[in-house]
This record gives C-alpha cells, sequence and structure tokens, in this order.
C-alpha cells in the first residue's frame, strides 16, 4: 500500500459536493423567485385564462408561456437537486 492516502482510497470530494449542492440551491432560490413573481403578475391579471395559471396546473401546461418554462426549468433543478 501507499504512504498517501488519496492513493489507495477514491477520493469523495465532499467540499466540491458540498459546494455544488449550494450551487444548485441558489439556483433553485432565483427560479422560485421569478416564478414567485409571475404567479403574482398572472394572479393580477385581468385575462381570465392567465390569471387561472395561478390554481391550475392543467391550463399552465397546456400553453407555452414564461411561466411554464419557470416552472419547467424548477421541476428539472428540483430532480437534478433531489438525485444528489
Amino acid at each position: 500500500m501507499s504512504p498517501r492516502r488519496e492513493a489507495a482510497f477514491p477520493r469523495k470530494f465532499n467540499d466540491l459536493n458540498v459546494l455544488r449542492l449550494l450551487g444548485m440551491q441558489a439556483e433553485l432560490i432565483d427560479l422560485e423567485a421569478q416564478y414567485n413573481d409571475t404567479s403574482g403578475d398572472d394572479g393580477k391579471s385581468s385575462d381570465p385564462d392567465r390569471s387561472f395559471y395561478t390554481r391550475s396546473f392543467k391550463q399552465l401546461n397546456s400553453l407555452e408561456t414564461p411561466h411554464k418554462k419557470l416552472f419547467d426549468d424548477i421541476r428539472i433543478k428540483a430532480g437534478d437537486y433531489s438525485k444528489s
């Protein structure tokens, strides 16, 4: 066996993994804030379809909107974070 521990056992890179997780959390926090801002705008809208996005996932998923794009981005990032 080598006197160097790194040569005998694979490194885990704990500090780098923590940094990666913190970065993912920061991205999710930013996406959440953007989503909440968009939801607030949608909820106050005079457009009945747009105001309904905040209450109906079926309605939200039926159209390509910035709100749906944010939600999809959050879904992907949260899934990646959960797997980490």
